[in-house]
C-alpha cells in the first residue's frame, strides 16, 4: 500500500480545517484507492451534476494514471456516486479514442460521510483499461477539488507546481507500489 498526504495549493482560512490522506493499494487486477478527509464537513458544497461533466469543478477526488508514453487517464469521483474519465495523449490532448469504455473500471465508488470525515473509496479494474506497460510499475496522482459554501475551490495534491494547481504535469506522478 501506498501513501500519500495530500497539501492544499494554497494555505487560507478554509483550507486550514482539513487535513487529507490518500492511499493506493493493489489486490490482484484490482487498483484500490482511498481517499479520507478529516474536518468539518459542512463547509463543504457537494454539487450533483447528472451527466458526470465538470466533476472536477466541484468537491471531487481525482485519479491520474500515466500510461505509455504522454499518455494518462483521469478519473473524477464525487462524493455522490458520479463519476468521469477522460484519456489524454500527451499533456491536456484529449486522445482521439473515446474514453466511454474506461466508464467500465470503475468496479465500486463510495463515499461515507460524518460530521467531521469524509472517506471516499474506489475500485478499478486495471484488465479493462488499455494494454501498457506502463501499468507494470504505475505512476500516477490521488489529488482532491474541495468547494466551500462560498463556490471557492481549494486544489490538493501530494505535491504541488509553484505558478498554479495543475494535476496533469506527469512530473508529480508518484510511483502507486
Amino acid at each position: 500500500m501506498k501513501e500519500f498526504s495530500l497539501q492544499p495549493f494554497s494555505q487560507d482560512s478554509f483550507t486550514g480545517l482539513f487535513s487529507l490522506d490518500a492511499t493506493a493499494a493493489f489486490l490482484k487486477s484490482t487498483l484500490i484507492l482511498k481517499w479520507t478527509l478529516y474536518g468539518p464537513t459542512d463547509k463543504l458544497l457537494f454539487a450533483v451534476q447528472e451527466d458526470g461533466e465538470d466533476l472536477w469543478k466541484h468537491t471531487c477526488f481525482e485519479f491520474f494514471l500515466g500510461l505509455e508514453k504522454e499518455q494518462y487517464l483521469e478519473w473524477n469521483f464525487a462524493p455522490s456516486g458520479e463519476s468521469n474519465v477522460y484519456h489524454f495523449q500527451s499533456y491536456r490532448k484529449p486522445a482521439k479514442i473515446s474514453a466511454a469504455p474506461l466508464k467500465e473500471a470503475v468496479k465500486a465508488s463510495n463515499s461515507s460521510k460524518t460530521k467531521n470525515r469524509l472517506i471516499h473509496e474506489v475500485e478499478l479494474n486495471l484488465e479493462l483499461l488499455p494494454p501498457s506497460k506502463a501499468l507494470e510499475k504505475p505512476l500516477g496522482a490521488m489529488t482532491a477539488v474541495l468547494e466551500s459554501e462560498e463556490e471557492e475551490t481549494s486544489h490538493w495534491a501530494a505535491q504541488h507546481p509553484k505558478e498554479k494547481p495543475d494535476f496533469h504535469l506527469r512530473e508529480f506522478f508518484k510511483e502507486l507500489y
